[in-house]
């Protein structure tokens, strides 16, 4: 039931926190892909909410495959690094793999920027672009917002919380902002 795992943090925001044995309540694998998808259906979260994040660890795992199967959508965040394309290109294999044995249409609404230096290096430049031109990458939508390298959010006081920083919330803002007109645009609103 929802009101056993959903906390509110505010009048717009609830969460429900990460717990491994939400998936391993039964031995069956194709049960526990999913049971998270169920749990948002049967429980009508769809038209509660006006968004659903569901954050998965960047590995291909069970975890992804039971994210990936009750969504409609997926956001990819990345570092400009080589690890991230080859990172994406296996994330672009298991949505292949979901639609071919799941059935399952998921639209990408983009790859964002994170950990990027305010002035970025040549090297960065064209690692950015390397990536970027990839084939398998070509029709997809970046981010122009990114999530900024904040040294004070790895060492700081104020411990390793982005919004407790103000470039972070800064960023944050921003990625929002296109987020939400990213949305409307695939949904057909603009």
């Amino acid at each position: 039931m929802p009101e056993e795992v959903v906390v509110s943090l505010s009048n717009s925001l609830d969460i429900i926190l990460g717990d491994i044995n939400i998936i391993f309540d039964t031995n069956h694998e194709g049960k526990r892909i999913k049971m998270l998808r169920r749990f948002i259906h049967d429980n009508n979260l769809n038209d509660e909410y006006d968004f659903i994040f569901i954050d998965s660890p960047p590995t291909i795992s069970l975890f992804t495959d039971t994210a990936l199967l009750a969504s409609d959508y997926y956001l990819t965040p990345v570092k400009i690094d080589h690890y991230s394309v080859l990172g994406a290109d296996s994330l672009n294999s298991v949505i292949r793999n979901m639609k071919i044995h799941h059935e399952k249409e998921i639209k990408h609404v983009g790859f964002v920027y994170t950990n990027t230096d305010p002035i970025p290096t040549e090297k960065t430049e064209i690692l950015k672009n390397t990536f970027e031109s990839t084939p398998s990458f070509d029709n997809s939508y970046f981010f122009e917002s990114q999530s900024t390298y904040v040294r004070d959010l790895m060492v700081g006081y104020q411990g390793n919380i982005p919004s407790c920083y103000s470039k972070s919330r800064a960023d944050i803002a921003r990625i929002c902002e296109e987020f939400i007109a990213r949305m409307n645009q695939l949904e057909g609103g603009e």
